[in-house]
C-alpha cells in the first residue's frame, strides 16, 4: 500500500455488498483507475485511507459498524484532496441531508453505475 505514483488514479470503494463492488471494481478499472482499493465496512475504509491518498471514493449509507456520513467525514479528515459520492440503494431526502452535513455533493443510487463512474472520472481529472 502506501501513496501512490502521479498519474495513478485511486478509488476506494466502502459497500458491504461483495458483488456490487465486484462491478464496480471492473468498471472503474476499466476507465482507466489503476487503484481501486475497497472496504465492507467503516473501520476497513479508515483503516485503507490511513495508508494511501485516494483521488475519489464512493460511500454506502448502509454500513455493518457506522453510517455512511460519518465514513466521508472521517475520510474528509484524513484525505482533504478525496472527492467523496454518496451511493444509496434509492433516492431519500434524509440521506441526501446526511451526506450533504458531512460535506459529499455528490449523490448516486446503486441503479446509477455508469453516472457514477462518468462522475469519478471527471473527479479524478480535477486534482
Amino acid at each position: 500500500m502506501g501513496e501512490h505514483f502521479e498519474g495513478d488514479r485511486a478509488v476506494l470503494l466502502v459497500d458491504d455488498a461483495p458483488e456490487l463492488r465486484i462491478t464496480l471494481r471492473w468498471m472503474l478499472g476499466a476507465a482507466s483507475f489503476a487503484i481501486v482499493d475497497e472496504a465492507d465496512d467503516g473501520a476497513g475504509a479508515i483503516a485503507l485511507a490511513l495508508e494511501r491518498d485516494y483521488d475519489v471514493a464512493v460511500v454506502d449509507f448502509s454500513l455493518p459498524d457506522m453510517d455512511g456520513p460519518e465514513v466521508a467525514r472521517r475520510l474528509a479528515q484524513l484525505r482533504p484532496g478525496c472527492r467523496i459520492a454518496a451511493f444509496t440503494a434509492s433516492s431519500d431526502t434524509a440521506v441526501e441531508a446526511a451526506f450533504e452535513a458531512a460535506g459529499v455533493r455528490a449523490f448516486f443510487e446503486k441503479t446509477q453505475l455508469g453516472e457514477l463512474v462518468d462522475w469519478a472520472e471527471r473527479a479524478a481529472a480535477r486534482w
